[in-house]
């Protein structure tokens, strides 16, 4: 307790550790709410789970690619990345994170990954997110904040907050998702909040 409280309380802490102690922080909470508030399990690691894709993604906003791709590494060696991280990730912004990640699930260099996401094409992305298994309703999603991620670094002057952007991505998805059925449409608006 007395080394997380001194780690806890540095003025700079790697993106990395503060993951793990995320991690250490919630396992604690998940096996209290359910041996003291008869939570079910299941219930509790879902809702765990989504907090800590939270954190995760909040841990990594400012962060430098070199971090970045510790961290990727570091979910991706203890089975926590996930498409679904990847994909609320880039609905806040975040195209380095995503960019790592669909590297690393793909199992690919993240050069080829990059050439694969921006490549203007409708198949590369398809491709790719196939690779990593990503459900076939988010490609819609994926390309509407590929989209705006690129207008948004075309347009320096404008509201870059996580909030403004998801409200932004959240706008173009509904204005170009046709034809979706009701359970896709909610699981990526699951997504983005």
């Amino acid at each position: 307790a007395l080394v997380q409280e001194s780690m806890i309380k540095r003025p700079v802490l790697p993106v990395s550790i503060a993951d793990k102690l995320a991690t250490l922080v919630s396992d604690k909470l998940q096996d209290y709410l359910v041996a003291h508030h008869k939570m079910s399990e299941g219930i509790t690691k879902e809702v765990m789970a989504q907090s800590r894709e939270r954190s995760i993604i909040q841990l990594s906003a400012n962060q430098g690619p070199e971090e970045i791709e510790k961290l990727v590494a570091q979910l991706a060696q203890t089975k926590r990345l996930t498409a679904s991280l990847s994909i609320r990730a880039l609905c806040v912004g975040n195209l380095i994170f995503f960019e790592f990640a669909m590297a690393t699930m793909a199992d690919i260099p993240v050069v080829n990954a990059r050439k694969l996401i921006h490549d203007p094409g409708p198949d590369a992305l398809k491709i790719l997110c196939e690779k990593v298994k990503m459900p076939a309703a988010c490609l819609p999603l994926v390309r509407s904040a590929l989209d705006l991620v690129q207008d948004v670094q075309l347009d320096d002057a404008g509201d870059k907050s996580i909030d403004k952007f998801r409200s932004r991505v959240i706008e173009r998805l509904l204005t170009s998702v046709g034809d979706m059925n009701d359970k896709d449409l909610d699981y990526l608006l699951g997504l983005i909040n």
